[in-house]
Formats: structure tokens, C-alpha cells, sequence
């Protein structure tokens, strides 16, 4: 990437919006061939080479409301905190160059009977969305670990009527939408490793499954997060992978500015990310885990560099 555009490695994030009907490049329900995985490399190579290219002068503004979603295990809350962010040109403000929607829901509309390809309801998020704005739309997942859709009817209504639910509220928000002022951006980035402990992850690894950065001669893993801030306004956050509401909740709340990014699946996907104090509630997020203090040494350290505390980040 940085052979293709220039831009420091430690300035791109890459993320998913996750989908439970689509194919799995990282092995813990299956595989990919060789040439799939290269595609989708040289795909997204491609589009952000070619967004880089036709970089302008731009203008942000900020908005944000509440989505809908439910706790899978009824506890009644999660980060229901929706976020919009909207690139306008600078030399043309009535132009969009393209708009950022933030939210966390488990894109599992469809279920395990599906056999079809999708990306769940974030397709129809996107596409209510662009046909509004006639513009690039992207959306980010968030805390999604224990958070489900909600909604009624077959699976393909309902991956409809909640994408366009969710668009409807970004749409709603961008009304009293905020200008950003200040848009210097600050990137911090720590990497770290940790022990796997997950039984099954070691022998999905020891058989060629995980496409994982596992260090066999000590059973660790090489993990990293990033915290990112535009200007006085947003505060932002690349998380490893799905982190359950409690483990992000107290990420978000040391943020400062009034604006909130929380991009899950982001920088890797090392399945879920449990607090200590939850661990063994359901069984199901502990055996997609790679061990059971991860959640809480990532939170922490996400709340280190936030708060300044961190002396183990690269800053770009």
C-alpha cells in the first residue's frame, strides 16, 4: 500500500462490516482458495489506490443518533450510538464525495439456512443510503459481539427493513449535522502480542485453518489497535475484532470529543472479546476467543492511549 500511494502503513485501517453469509478468509468456518484471497487483496489495494488518486479539497461534517438493536443475551442495552460521517467537496459544498455511517448490530438476518451470498443487512444500509445521497456510502460495524438486528418477517425482509431503518436514522441525523473546523488527524498505534489459550484455535492452527499471525514457538499472537482524533471533534477507535457492548462501553466513555468512531473488525478478526467479569455467561463468545483476559488487556490499553497514559504507541 505504501508502494502503491504513499500513505504510511499506520494510517490505513482496514476493516469488515462482517457478514455470516459470505465466504471466510480467515478459517474458523471454512476457507478460501488462493486466488479468492488475492482477489479480494488486489481488490481492496485497488479501491483505496484509486480513492487516493482522485483525492480533493474537502469539507467534514459530523452527526450522530440512537439505532435499534438487541442485547443476544436480554440485558436490555447496547451501544446503540450511531454515527455519521459526510465528505462534501470544498470547492463545491452541494457535491458529496462520500459519507461514513457507524453502528453496531450482528449482521445474522439471514441465519445458518441461508446458502446465498450477502452482506446482510449492511447491503441494504448502503443502498438506502446512496440512493438518498447519490453518493459512496460506507459502513462500519461496531461493538457487535453480544448485539443482534432486530426485526420481523423472512430473513430477506427483515435484512431489508432493518438496513433501511438503520439508513433512515443516518439519514434523519445528517439534518443537524455538525461542520468540523479543526480536521488535523492524529493516529496512535500499539502492537502487542498475547497468549492463545483457545484449544481450538491452536488446532485450527496446528491444521492449517487460521489465517492468523500465531507465534508457534510461544502460543501468542500478534495483535494491534489504533486510536485516531480529528481535530476537536471525533475520537476514534480500530478494534481487533468483535468486542462484546461492556468491553467498548468504557473505551468510548474516556473519548473527549462529541463525535464517536468505534470500528470493530478492524485491524484483524480474532473472534470475540469478552470482559473477565462475563466470561463463562453463554459459552458460545469464550469458544471463539483466544483466551480470556484479551478483552480486558485491550480495553485497557485502547483507554492508556486515549488518555494519554500509553508509552507503547507509534504515532503517525
Amino acid at each position: 500500500m505504501n508502494q502503491a500511494t504513499g500513505i504510511p502503513e499506520g494510517n490505513v485501517l482496514v476493516g469488515a462490516s462482517h457478514t455470516h453469509s459470505g465466504p471466510d478468509l480467515q478459517g474458523l468456518w471454512g476457507f478460501v482458495s488462493d486466488a479468492y484471497r488475492q482477489h479480494v487483496i488486489d481488490s481492496v489495494v485497488d479501491a483505496i489506490s484509486e480513492a487516493y488518486a482522485r483525492r480533493e479539497p474537502a469539507r467534514l461534517y459530523l452527526s450522530k443518533g440512537t439505532g435499534n438493536a438487541n442485547n443476544r443475551r436480554g440485558w436490555g442495552y447496547t451501544d446503540d450510538e450511531l454515527t455519521v460521517l459526510d465528505v462534501r467537496s470544498a470547492a463545491d459544498d452541494t457535491r458529496r464525495i462520500g459519507t461514513v455511517i457507524q453502528f453496531a448490530a450482528h449482521p445474522v438476518t439471514l441465519g445458518s439456512s441461508n446458502l446465498l451470498f450477502s452482506s446482510d443487512y449492511c447491503h441494504y444500509v448502503r443502498t438506502y443510503a446512496e440512493a438518498e445521497l447519490n453518493a459512496t456510502v460506507i459502513y462500519f460495524n461496531g461493538a457487535i459481539g453480544d448485539v443482534s438486528p432486530r426485526g420481523e418477517g423472512s430473513a430477506f425482509e427483515r435484512a431489508e427493513s432493518y438496513g433501511a431503518e438503520i439508513a433512515t436514522i443516518a439519514l434523519q441525523t445528517m439534518a443537524a449535522q455538525e461542520p468540523v473546523a479543526d480536521i488535523g488527524l492524529h493516529i496512535e498505534t500499539a502492537y502487542y502480542r498475547h497468549e492463545v489459550t483457545n484449544p481450538l484455535f491452536k488446532l485450527a492452527d496446528a491444521v492449517g485453518m487460521l489465517d492468523y499471525d500465531f507465534n508457534d514457538e510461544d502460543d501468542t499472537v500478534d495483535m494491534q489497535v489504533s486510536y485516531f482524533r480529528i481535530g476537536s471533534a471525533l475520537d476514534g477507535v480500530a478494534f481487533p475484532g468483535e468486542s462484546l457492548t461492556n468491553n467498548a462501553l468504557p473505551i468510548k466513555e474516556v473519548m473527549t470529543n462529541k463525535y464517536r468512531f468505534f470500528f470493530g473488525l478492524n485491524g484483524d478478526t480474532l473472534g470475540y472479546f469478552v470482559p473477565t467479569d462475563e466470561w463463562d455467561i453463554t459459552g458460545y463468545e469464550e469458544k471463539i476467543s483466544i483466551n480470556k483476559y484479551v478483552g480486558d488487556v485491550t480495553r485497557d490499553l485502547l483507554i492508556a492511549i486515549i488518555t494519554g497514559q500509553s508509552n507503547s504507541t507509534r504515532v503517525q
